[in-house]
Formats: structure tokens, sequence, C-alpha cells
């Protein structure tokens, strides 16, 4: 589930001088966001070889307000 990187939208958050773009996902009736989608990002890099998801550059369909 998690290696398709099915965010429903992503957070921006500035922090000592850099930026992370901080996923959002839904997973049946729960929402995994803040530290708990940065620790499953971080997995998802460290197990798969093809998996690739920057938590410092935004994705394709973020959208700067």
């Amino acid at each position: 589930f998690f290696r398709q990187d099915p965010r429903e939208h992503t957070h921006r958050i500035d922090y000592q001088g850099r930026s992370w773009y901080v996923p959002s996902y839904r997973f049946g009736v729960y929402k995994i966001w803040g530290l708990s989608a940065i620790m499953i990002v971080e997995l998802m890099n460290l197990l798969y070889d093809d998996v690739n998801i920057s938590l410092h550059t935004p994705p394709e369909r973020f959208i700067n307000v």
C-alpha cells in the first residue's frame, strides 16, 4: 500500500530553515499523518530499492499556497 505513496494530501512544515513535505494517508478509517507518516516513508525507503519518497522535495501534485 505505502510503496505507491497513495497520499491524500501533503503538509509543508518549515523547520530550522528546511522544508519538510509530510504526507497524509488514508488507510481504511484511519488517517496517518505527521511523525507516523514520516516513519512509514523512511521505512519504505529503507526496505525497498524501488521506492524513493522524498520528504524534502514537493510531490508532483503539491500546490503551494
